[in-house]
């Protein structure tokens, strides 16, 4: 089987040669939605027909060299992630926008398997795409738990904004108000009945 050769989203360059065993659970997921022929919806699943709600997925890789970049001290690759949740009247516009999280890291040398987006993504390259939105709380809340974003200090905002937009979060702020209208709406006509016949008793 010939080697995946991958390109860069943003330039045309020459492709790159990743050994096919080093891919991470990361590398398949941005491959699968960086590569469009790849997507098709898949009637299958519950967020292609009964919730096919999107927010936007922004991943951006980051390079930093410690130590001046050299052999002693290798670079550190991070790949950040940020959500963005289209228009909604139950979200306050505050966390429409997720705060930025790491969703994964790389320091010096690598043993297998390999994190390939290193290679096939340019240093500061910005790539986006849309995924369904009820994954987006949950997602966060997965990386929250890593250790990368605990020694960043970033977990306690990360699970913050999860339960802001939580669905179950929305949808008891929903109930609650829809019971209250569906309450309103039945009580009007049988008030409505009494004040009429005590009227008519009274004449």
């Amino acid at each position: 089987m010939p080697r995946p050769r991958y390109f860069s989203s943003s330039v045309t360059r020459t492709p790159v040669e990743i050994p096919h065993d080093s891919a991470t659970a990361v590398d398949r997921w941005l491959r699968a939605n960086l590569d469009r022929r790849l997507m098709r919806a898949d009637p299958c699943q519950v967020t292609t027909e009964m919730y096919p709600e999107d927010v936007m997925i922004t991943v951006r890789k980051h390079r930093s060299d410690r130590g001046g970049g050299t052999r002693e001290e290798l670079p550190t690759y991070t790949l950040f992630i940020q959500i963005t949740i289209f228009e909604d009247a139950d979200i306050e516009p505050r966390f429409r926008e997720s705060p930025v999280a790491i969703l994964e890291r790389w320091e010096g040398l690598a043993r297998v398997p390999r994190s390939n987006w290193r290679f096939f993504m340019d240093d500061w390259e910005m790539v986006t795409f849309r995924q369904p939105r009820c994954i987006a709380s949950e997602l966060f809340v997965v990386l929250a738990r890593s250790d990368e974003n605990i020694k960043e200090h970033y977990s306690s905002g990360m699970l913050r904004w999860a339960s802001a937009v939580s669905m179950v979060h929305q949808a008891r702020a929903f109930v609650l108000r829809r019971a209250r209208a569906l309450n309103n709406h039945e009580q009007l006509p049988r008030r409505s009945v009494r004040l009429a016949h005590r009227a008519r008793s009274q004449r």
